[in-house]
């Protein structure tokens, strides 16, 4: 097993900023677990509004006899454009 001798004593104030430099670092960390968890919980709000937006379109294409593959557009207004290709 390894031994440990003493080479030398730190300064109080080396010690405090190390203290203080180790708390700034938890605290940095804990932070950055707060803030992955909020990404997280964001994400997940983004994915249910991109499901709810998906069954609204299934359901306008429905109402509005729009097929599948046909491209449309939904004015600000609430009108729904079909959108042809000129080629």
């Amino acid at each position: 097993m390894p031994t440990a001798q003493v080479i030398g004593k730190l300064s109080d104030k080396q010690v405090s900023q190390f203290t203080q430099l180790k708390q700034n670092a938890t605290q940095l960390v804990a932070t950055l677990g707060s803030l992955e968890l909020k990404k997280a919980r964001i994400i997940q709000e983004i994915d249910n509004n991109e499901a709810q937006a998906q069954e609204l379109l299934k359901f306008i294409k429905i109402q509005f006899n729009i097929a599948d593959g046909e491209n449309f557009q939904i004015g600000d207004d609430g009108s729904i454009y079909a959108v042809k290709d000129n080629s």
